[in-house]
Order: structure tokens, then C-alpha cells, then sequence
């Protein structure tokens, strides 16, 4: 440490401006937060060499001027990274340096730049650039000798967890110093366990209360006597058992017991991110939710630098931390400097993904061997828990054997193919009923047709619905419910996972048995009657092809009509045969591909993200209330500096409550239609404020936007699903 920062080209020289910051103060400065990063989470890596000299380039006179008197922009991180390895003559280290601002490269890239002749032969001039003629560096014979040998060696996958390590923690460490964050007050998780049991005392009754509390009870015991070292665990649990406290509360013990640092809940959507939360926030001091649409502080002016630095980045700051598995995945995969920052958070930590089913099933073998590598090599704690446990990885079960107190529902498959206006020959639509689909067309066909024949207040959700009325739909169905009244809904798969709804009866287009199970387990969910049914038919359009087809895949459906051929009818209890046969059948089935075996072969810098972005799409905004114009101006007309950043993150997560995803060409038939046509003083129905971006205005409610049932397109474009 002493060496590098005793070097004279480094006084007097400036890492950051606005406020200024001396460079050595900046070096010093990540270096120590690097090592308080490394020292909480008991990780034994090398961090003193990337922290003290990842910027040592930004002496260079053309960095200062860059910085002092807004001349040319200079790029730092090359020649620093050359510097760091005429010092270390480590690659890796250096490599970690290089691409400090941008993201980790294949193997093949990094082993071909140090390699290339261009490098090699301005090596020594780079570095004494800024370090001056009188440094010494090593020669080129010897760099091209080091670079030979680089060549020629094997990495693994122990070689990119160093790698993504060391990486993860610089790019933190920088982040924090260079905003002035200073450092995270790390904390252990605490447990409130008289608060927990004040929230269960409160939650309403009904007659699976009394069987839920023994479940959680006994799992409890099963979990003190099974969990014994860091692997991966099973939490296998009928819908409706309270998996969630269960989940959080097994967590709080196996943190106790093995000392560890941080819970990290993992969900499949959003919308049970925040229920979750506000689940785990009833058993510890400090939880973080975390998903793109979370809401900062009101007046982010009042937000301290770590405050805004943890908002910005999505850093895991807290011992509790509910987050999403596209955001998890991320972190496990994703090469992008700024995505890893959390990845050493995973270092001593449990992990519990809920409902890792709906991971895609070509991905299962791969993310199981990552989590299972980690286990051993990071002391990490999985904990899978779902109601349809398929095989992602080989895990101890530490659910005992749990049978409900009696089949809370049957199913029954019809026969052959069906459309629409076929399944009220099928449904006597009597008592609170729910009603999946596969697409946004086929749920919104059925509910136009049924719901003037389902009971009670009818509710349709799907994605083209914003998530703030999605969340308010979802609360009045459930206030219904409580108050015994009827309720029905029609939905897409957005209501299969984690809401928590009860409703008399369901129906399901066909899906993936695991799918159809995820249904029914809404169905009579606390077993409030005697029996509930679960009725399950392919439903065709008006062409005789099927909706699930586009959505599933042959592989999916064919083996969940393998497993169901013959089954015209059964009960809840045999579920867990028949699921189980239905997996066996998937997993010799479907080929494995997916990050792991990338990062096998040397692919560090692969990486696809779980939700791809579809170019064919727009972000529309629904303007319900005449603010969100006004919201989406005040984002717009704020200067995109590092002192709004905060802030124009706080207003954009507040819009994307009034957004939803529409194709592009659903929008522009819109706008064909309504232009000429003005209303109310002239306004019009919709305006494109740039391409793929548009505002659905007062005069569009009702038409382009219906508030039962969300966006619905033009005659002319109607449902190209």
C-alpha cells in the first residue's frame, strides 16, 4: 500500500470533481472499503492491489485537464490496468482493473487483448505516460513471455468466483467513494420473534389455522435437526400452509445457528415482492425490498449519499433483502460492472427462492449446479421452497411429510379441444369462480362473454392492466372474500403465483401441470367448504390452434398430457404422484443449456437475462388521474446529471406504476384512428412523446383504456396474439 501511494506522480492529482477529490484520498478511500467489504463477509480474496490502483491513470494530464477544465475524455481504466500489471504481473487482477467501468469479457477476449502486439508494444510509453520516463516498468520480452504463459493456462469455475469476487467488491467500493457514500453499516439479521407471533395472532381464522400453525411448528423442528451445513435444501409445502413465514422464520434460524450474514428472499414477481415484504418486515428490524419499481424516499433532497447510492444502484445494504429472481439472476450472471455489485453479498448468506419452478425448464440443471457450486464454495444456504418441487438441484428435504386434513379440491379433465363459447357447457359458473387463460386475447374473449353469468363482482387482471389498479383489484377481491361475498375473476397467468385468493371453483386453459397445480391451489384455499372443483380443457381459437402452444412449447404440454392421459378425474392428494411423474418426464425431455455451462467454457462475458426486452413493444403510460402527464414533464425537464439521478429514479418508478408494455404497432393503430378526432378543448385520445413511447390521455380512458379490463387494441389490430 505504502509503495503505490508513495509514487510522486500521484500528488497533487485529482480522481473526482464536483466536489474534488485527491486521487490519493480516493485510492486510500476504496481500498478501505474494499477491505471492510472482504472482512464482514470472511471472504480470504486480494483486494489491495485493484483498490489502490484502478485509477493511478487518472494523473495523466489528459485526465486532469478532462476533469479540471472540461477538456477531452480520457480513458483511465486501460492504462491503469496496464500499470497494475508491470507491478503485480498478475492478468487477472489487471483484467479486473481494465474493464472496472464496463464488464467482464469471454476468456478468449481477455487471453487475445494481453496477447495482442498493439498492447505489448506501447506497454511501457502507456504507463510512463503519466507515471513518468523515469518509472520502470517490465520490458516487452517479458510481457510477451507472461502473456504466452497467460495463454496457455487453464481457468475454471473456482477462477471466475475469484474473478467475479474481486471484481464485485472493486466496483462497490469505487461506487461508494467516488459518491461520497462512505461505508455500509452491515448488520446481521435480527429476529423479532414476539412480533411474529403478535402478526400470526392477528391474522384471520379460518380452518386450516390451526393445521398451518403445526405445519410451521413442526417444519421448524425438522429444520433444527436437518439443516447441518451449507447445501442445498428442499422446502416442499401444499399452497395455502403459510410457506412464506415458514420460509423467513427457517431463515432466521439457520442464520443464528451458522453465524451467517444476510437472508435473501427470492420471488418470481413483483407484485408478491412487496406482499413478501411487507411479510418479513413482521420478524426483522431491517428489510430491504427490492425491484425496479420500489419507491425511494418522497423528498430524495433529504436522502443521505449512501441513501441515494443504495436507490441508484440496487445495492443490498440490508441483513434482509426480498428481491426478485430476474434481479437475482442477475447477480448471479450477468457480466455488466454494475450488475455484480451485489454478488459478494451472496458470501455466508441463505437464500430462499420461492417458487423456483417457474424458472425455465431447459435452465434447471444449470442454475442447480450453480447454486449447489456456490453452497460449497461461498457457504451459501439455498432453500427451494414450493408447493410443486421439481429437481433443479439434488436438495435434504427439510419439510416433514404433510398431508392436508382432507382433498380441499378435485380435478376434472374434459375431453378434446374447445373454444371459448364452449365452456359454459362445461362451467355452471355457481358460486365465486376464478378463470385462467394462456394470452391477454383468450382471457379478455372470456370475460367479455361470462361476466354477466359469473357471481358477484367480476375482476379481470393481466399485464395490460398498470400495476397500481392490478394491486387494487387484488385487495378488493380479498375484502370481498373475507367478508363472504361473491367474487370472480378472470385473469392471465399473472394471478398463478404467490396471491393469495380463495374462490369456490377454477377453471384452467391447459398448461404445464405445475402451472394447472398453481391454480388450483386457489381454489378453496382454506378450505372454507366442503370441496371445490378444478376444471382443466385445451381451449382453441376460432382456427382450432391452441392458445397454450405459442406460450409453453410442445415439450411442456405434450408431457403434461402424458401424465394426465386416462385422468378424467382426481383429488388434491394425488398430486404429488402425479407431479412427480410429470418431472421425471420433463427433465429427460428438455435439453440443458443456460449461463453455468457458458461460464463452464470459458464464457464469463455471456449472459441472457431472464425477461428479454421485445423491441416490438412500447411503453405505454395511462394517464387514470391527469397527474401522470405532469409527472412524466417534471421527469423529462430535469437534467440527466449525478445530482438528479436520485431523483429522476424516484419519478420514473413512481410512472412505471401508470405503465404498462403494448406492441408498437397496437399504439399506432390507435393513433390512426383517433387523429381528426378532438375532444374536450382539443385534446386528443393519445400522443407519442418519442418512438416505443407513448401517454394514453384522459379522452383515451374508457376506450384505448378501460379501467375493468386495461388496454384493449383496435378492431383493426385485435389481439395478435
Amino acid at each position: 500500500m505504502a509503495k503505490t501511494l508513495s509514487h510522486g506522480f500521484l500528488l497533487g492529482k485529482y480522481s473526482h470533481n464536483d466536489p474534488k477529490k485527491e486521487l490519493i484520498v480516493h485510492l486510500e478511500g476504496v481500498l478501505n472499503i474494499a477491505e471492510e467489504i472482504k472482512k464482514f463477509h470472511g471472504l480470504s480474496v486480494n483486494v489491495e492491489n485493484v483498490a489502490l490502483m484502478h485509477d493511478v491513470a487518472k494523473s495523466h494530464k489528459d485526465f486532469q485537464n478532462y476533469l479540471l477544465n472540461n477538456g477531452r475524455r480520457f480513458d483511465h481504466s486501460e492504462p491503469s490496468s496496464l500499470f497494475l500489471l508491470s507491478e503485480t504481473k498478475n492478468f487477472m487482477e489487471a483484467e479486473i482493473v481494465r474493464r472496472h467501468h464496463t464488464g467482464i469479457l469471454d476468456l478468449s477476449d481477455i487471453k487475445s487483448f494481453w496477447n495482442s502486439p498493439e498492447v505489448q508494444k506501447n506497454f511501457s510509453k502507456r504507463i510512463k505516460d503519466f507515471a513518468g520516463n523515469d518509472f520502470e516498468t517490465i520490458s516487452e520480452e517479458e510481457l510477451k513471455y507472461l502473456a504466452f504463459k497467460f495463454f496457455r493456462e487453464k481457468y475454471g469455475i473456482e477462477e471466475w468466483l475469484d474473478f467475479k469476487t474481486v471484481y464485485s467488491i472493486l466496483i462497490t467500493a469505487d461506487r461508494l467513494d467516488a459518491s461520497n457514500s462512505g461505508k455500509v453499516d452491515f448488520k446481521k439479521p435480527k429476529f423479532d420473534l414476539k412480533k411474529l407471533n403478535n402478526y400470526i395472532s392477528a391474522l384471520p381464522k379460518n380452518d386450516l389455522s390451526e393445521w398451518r400453525e403445526n405445519v410451521r411448528k413442526t417444519t421448524l423442528e425438522e429444520v433444527e435437526k436437518k439443516v447441518d451445513k451449507p447445501r442445498v435444501y428442499t422446502l416442499t409445502l401444499p399452497t395455502g400452509a403459510g410457506k412464506t413465514i415458514i420460509g423467513f422464520q427457517a431463515a432466521s434460524l439457520i442464520s443464528e445457528k451458522f453465524y451467517l450474514k444476510t437472508i435473501i428472499y427470492v420471488l418470481p414477481f413483483i407484485s408478491i415482492v412487496e406482499q413478501n415484504t411487507i411479510v418479513a418486515k413482521q420478524m426483522f428490524d431491517d428489510v430491504q425490498e427490492d425491484h425496479h419499481l420500489v419507491s425511494t424516499s418522497e423528498d430524495t433532497e433529504k436522502m443521505t449519499n449512501l441513501e441515494r447510492f443504495i436507490s441508484v444502484f440496487r445495492y443490498w445494504s440490508s441483513p434482509v433483502v426480498v428481491t426478485t429472481l430476474a434481479k437475482f439472476w442477475e447477480v448471479l450472471y450477468s457480466p455488466k460492472a454494475n450488475d455484480t455489485m451485489n454478488f459478494h453479498r451472496l458470501k455466508d448468506a441463505i437464500v430462499i427462492l420461492d417458487e423456483p419452478q417457474s424458472l425455465d425448464s431447459k435452465l434447471w440443471s444449470g442454475f442447480g449446479k450453480t447454486i449447489d457450486f456456490l453452497s460449497k464454495e461461498y457457504g451459501t444456504f439455498f432453500i427451494l421452497m414450493t408447493a410443486t418441487q421439481p429437481e433443479i438441484a439434488k436438495g435434504i428435504e427439510i419439510a416433514p411429510p404433510v398431508k392436508i386434513p382432507r382433498s380441499r379440491h378435485s380435478y376434472k379433465i374434459v375431453e378434446g379441444k374447445k373454444q371459448i363459447e364452449d365452456i359454459e357447457e362445461i362451467l355452471d359458473f355457481k358460486g365465486s369462480g376464478l378463470m385462467v387463460f394462456n394470452t391477454k386475447k383468450s382471457a379478455f374473449t372470456a370475460y367479455e362473454k361470462y361476466k354477466q353469468k359469473l357471481e358477484g363482482e367480476v375482476f379481470f387482471l393481466s399485464t395490460w392492466i398498470i400495476p397500481t389498479e392490478r394491486r387494487k383489484k387484488i385487495k378488493e377481491l380479498k375484502r370481498l372474500e373475507n367478508e363472504g361475498k361473491p367474487h370472480s375473476l378472470v385473469s392471465t397467468q399473472v394471478v398463478e403465483a404467490g396471491v393469495d385468493l380463495d374462490f369456490e371453483w377454477a377453471f384452467r386453459d391447459i398448461g404445464p401441470l405445475d402451472s394447472i397445480i398453481q391454480v388450483a391451489g386457489r381454489c378453496n384455499r382454506n378450505m372454507k367448504r366442503k370441496s371445490g372443483t378444478v376444471t382443466v380443457a385445451e381451449i382453441v381459437n376460432e382456427n382450432g390452434k391452441s392458445f397454450a402452444l405459442p406460450v409453453y412449447g410442445k415439450v411442456l404440454l405434450s408431457k403434461t398430457e402424458e401424465v394426465l392421459s386416462g385422468l378424467r378425474e382426481f383429488s388434491e392428494s394425488d398430486i404429488p404422484e402425479i407431479l412427480s411423474k410429470y418431472y421425471r418426464k420433463v427433465s429427460s425431455s428438455i435439453s440443458q443449456e443456460g449461463p453455468w455451462y457458458r461460464i463452464e467454457n470459458g464464457e464469463w462475458g455471456y449472459y441472457e437475462p431472464l425477461i428479454e426486452e421485445r423491441n416490438d413493444e412500447a411503453l405505454v403510460f395511462i394517464d387514470i388521474n391527469g397527474e401522470v402527464e405532469k409527472l412524466f414533464d417534471r421527469f423529462r425537464d430535469m437534467d440527466n446529471t449525478l445530482e438528479n439521478l436520485a431523483e429522476r429514479k424516484r419519478l420514473w418508478k413512481e410512472l412505471q406504476d401508470y405503465a404498462i408494455n403494448v406492441p408498437q404497432k397496437y399504439m399506432e393503430a390507435w393513433k390512426r384512428k383517433s387523429d381528426g378526432i378532438m375532444i374536450d378543448d382539443f385534446e386528443p385520445e393519445l400522443q407519442e412523446l418519442q418512438y416505443g413511447m407513448w401517454i394514453v390521455k384522459k379522452g383515451g380512458i374508457g376506450k384505448i383504456y378501460r379501467m375493468d379490463c386495461g388496454f384493449v387494441p383496435t378492431e383493426e389490430e385485435h389481439f395478435d396474439d
